[in-house]
Formats: C-alpha cells, sequence, structure tokens
C-alpha cells in the first residue's frame, strides 16, 4: 500500500483540449487551452495485491486519486483526475500456452462543457466528468521452440464487450455537441520470434 500528497509550488504551463483529450493531433484543436496553474495538489492511496503459481498469476490494483489545481484564483479538478481506478489481471500458463485478461475500470475524467464565451474560464474548467470507463481486455498466445529461437503466434482482444466509452465531444458550428467514443472491439493477431 502506498499513500502519496504532493503539491507543486510553480508548475510548469501546459495546453489541454477542453472538450476531447482523445485526438490525433490536440495541438490543432479550435479548443486548445493554456494552463497555467498555481499551486497543483496531488493526494491519493494506491492498494495493490499479486498471488502467483506455475500455471496461474493474478494482480489487482486499486487507486484513489484526488489531483486538484488553481488557475487565476480558481480551483479545479486536473484533466486527468480519476477518483478511483482498479486494474485486474490474471494470466493462465501450461506449457506452450498463456491466456489472460486484463479488466481496468475508473471513474470519468474531468471535462468542460461548452464555453460560448471566454470570459466563463477557468471559472467553468473542469466542471463535469465523463461517465465511467470500464474495458475488458483479452490475450493468448502459443510458442513453440525452433532451432535458432522461439516462435509465438499470439492474439489480442481490445474493448472484447465492445463498451462504448466516452472519451469527449465535439460541437458543431451550430453549438450541437457529438459524443466522441473509445475504440470498438479490436481484434488483432501476430507472430513474434524470439533468438
Amino acid at each position: 500500500m502506498d499513500v502519496f500528497a504532493r503539491r507543486v509550488d510553480l508548475p510548469w504551463s501546459r495546453f489541454d483540449n477542453l472538450y476531447n483529450r482523445f485526438t490525433l493531433l490536440p495541438k490543432l484543436g479550435s479548443d486548445r487551452y493554456l494552463i497555467e496553474a498555481d499551486p497543483v495538489l496531488s493526494k491519493g492511496v494506491e492498494v495493490a495485491a499479486s498471488y502467483g503459481t506455475q500455471t496461474m498469476n493474478w494482480k489487482l490494483v486499486h487507486v484513489w486519486l484526488d489531483s486538484r489545481e488553481r488557475v487565476a484564483g480558481i480551483w479545479h479538478e486536473r484533466s486527468w483526475d480519476q477518483q478511483g481506478s482498479l486494474k485486474a489481471q490474471v494470466v493462465w500458463s501450461r506449457k506452450n500456452w498463456s491466456v489472460g485478461c486484463n479488466l481496468i475500470y475508473r471513474s470519468g475524467w474531468p471535462i468542460t462543457l461548452l464555453i460560448t464565451n471566454p470570459e466563463q474560464l477557468p471559472r467553468l474548467l473542469s466542471k463535469d466528468r465523463l461517465p465511467d470507463f470500464l474495458s475488458l481486455d483479452l490475450h493468448f498466445a502459443r510458442s513453440t521452440q525452433r532451432r535458432s529461437g522461439i516462435l509465438e503466434i499470439y492474439g489480442d482482444i481490445t474493448n472484447a464487450t465492445n463498451r462504448l466509452n466516452l472519451t469527449g465531444y465535439l460541437y458543431d458550428s451550430e453549438f450541437s455537441r457529438k459524443h466522441l467514443r473509445s475504440l470498438p472491439t479490436v481484434p488483432a493477431i501476430g507472430v513474434r520470434w524470439y533468438w
């Protein structure tokens, strides 16, 4: 178990996207905003447990975090603040096979609702939250020993339940809001060669 508290009196200035933090080119977003905070406060608790045998391993991590910053005299939550997160991992291995799953849950990140007047900032910065995030990821692998190395064939399924996690908003010129979602179920198959 880890308990932490941190105060940064002179944090670096940074740019953030107000409505959508998962964008391919964030610097081109029309919702970029310069954040000059003083100070930043973070505190939290992390609890982890794990267990392993020759055939089964599991790990469980829970984190509670409160991260705030003051911008122009107004306190608000930092953009990646997550009040709670839980990560669980189970891996089963036997002979040449390995099968595993990861479950990730976290409370929704702070988000800023539509700003129609620049004077609303920083008062309305990060005053809302996205819904909670949940993803189940699966992995399998089969390894075979060759004369010159190890050949591994593997497969991954990201977001196996196809949950539509909300990642942000996009506003058009009429101020109507579109919900931006994370990736749907994404399967992948690959080959690795170890020598």
